[in-house]
């Protein structure tokens, strides 16, 4: 046995050195282990406490849960010690959100280590949330342990929704702009007319030249009146101040009214305005006169904007409980792709044409308002057709 191997050949000095190695090994285990014990009391904290869901998944046991947070409770709907030893199969009963979930594993799995992305997270009592996921696979944690899975899932619906809210405001604050200066186009065109064709009609003597001036005058302050009037039923539309006068009436007579005044609008035009009234069913309608009026001057005033040749026509026919109003034309037609928008305030499917963008936005609200809508087809270089759908009476909505 060497000195090394006991104390007994040791002198005195050495025996006291030893002594003092010793208890300061033994000082510094006790601190160290007490030092882990602090450390993983912490670490289980702030896990706890984690925002950020964390479960940890076996991925030797068929992806058994081996560690759930306090966080996850609310993605699993279960206390987070009831979550281990189960697997995902457990907790989500479709088939589909089950492959989805595996696969998501085993993409994890195979592309080592971190997987990131966002997806839409349906809880087992159906309620959906976005997510960002980040999965960790921990291939060799530790000896004699199986190979892990950790996923995190933190929750963003809230932030989605803020980022949406901005980018609607965003949008709606460069649309209230774009239409400013469109407004501020649109007025100056008439107006400037009408000063520019007012000064021409001073200057001359010739009946024939005071005429056309005058017409010109004319058309240009409709112009000018319909503008105005879209500004101010759109904003009547946002405040919810429009009035809705609901009385029985001829629909026969109306449409005739309005084309009438679509007639003296229009002035001399090559494209025909038909209308045979004649033809047309008796219907008498409840609800608000004025503004099935307007709706059908305004589609006409569309149709006759977007036709250079051929016809518009308006027509009505009752179908049930409800009468569809048409107002067809042979003009440039509507692209597909661009049905989803022709509704939408300030959209104008051709700059280069007089008006605010708004008269289509107003007759959607108008026909919803009435219990209606507006149905549109439409063939590209070969016209439109928009149909006003309202019921015959109030009772029906």
């Amino acid at each position: 046995m060497t000195k090394d191997d006991t104390y007994e050949h040791y002198s005195r000095e050495e025996l006291i050195d030893r002594i003092k190695l010793l208890e300061g090994a033994e000082s510094v285990g006790l601190s160290t282990t007490k030092s882990i014990i602090q450390m993983n009391g912490m670490m289980e904290i702030i896990l706890k406490n984690l925002f950020v869901a964390i479960v940890v998944k076996d991925v030797a046991d068929d992806f058994k849960i081996v560690y759930c947070n306090h966080a996850a409770e609310s993605f699993f709907g279960m206390n987070s010690r009831e979550c281990v030893g189960k697997r995902d199969s457990d907790f989500f009963t479709d088939p589909k959100r089950m492959d989805e979930i595996r696969n998501e594993d085993e993409k994890a799995i195979k592309g080592g280590k971190v997987s990131s992305f966002m997806a839409l997270y349906v809880t087992p009592d159906h309620i959906e949330h976005y997510v960002n996921y980040k999965r960790v696979y921990v291939s060799n944690p530790a000896p004699g342990v199986n190979p892990l899975l950790l996923a995190m899932i933190w929750d963003i619906t809230e932030q989605r929704k803020r980022d949406y809210d901005l980018i609607r405001a965003k949008s709606a604050e460069k649309m209230k702009n774009d239409f400013i200066a469109n407004m501020s186009h649109e007025i100056r065109t008439p107006l400037n007319a009408i000063v520019g064709f007012a000064e021409l009609l001073t200057d001359t003597n010739d009946e024939k030249e005071k005429g056309q001036y005058i017409a010109t005058i004319n058309e240009n302050c409709n112009i000018m009146i319909q503008i105005i009037n879209d500004i101010l039923d759109l904003s009547k539309i946002q405040t919810e101040s429009l009035t809705y006068n609901h009385a029985k009436f001829s629909l026969k007579e109306v449409c005739n009214e309005a084309v009438s005044m679509q007639r003296m609008r229009m002035g001399r035009s090559s494209v025909k305005l038909i209308y045979n009234m004649e033809k047309m069913p008796d219907i008498t309608l409840d609800s608000d006169q004025e503004k099935v009026k307007q709706v059908l001057l305004n589609l006409m005033s569309n149709a006759f904007k977007f036709t250079m040749e051929g016809s518009v026509t308006l027509q009505f026919v009752e179908k049930g409980n409800t009468v569809h109003i048409s107002v067809t034309d042979t003009g440039i037609g509507i692209p597909k792709d661009k049905f989803h928008v022709i509704f939408e305030r300030f959209v104008k499917l051709d700059h280069f044409r007089q008006g605010t963008g708004l008269g289509l936005t107003i007759c959607k609200n108008i026909a919803v308002r009435l219990g209606g809508n507006i149905e549109v087809k439409s063939e590209l270089g070969k016209g439109s057709s928009f149909t006003l759908v309202l019921p015959l009476n109030v009772e029906s909505y």
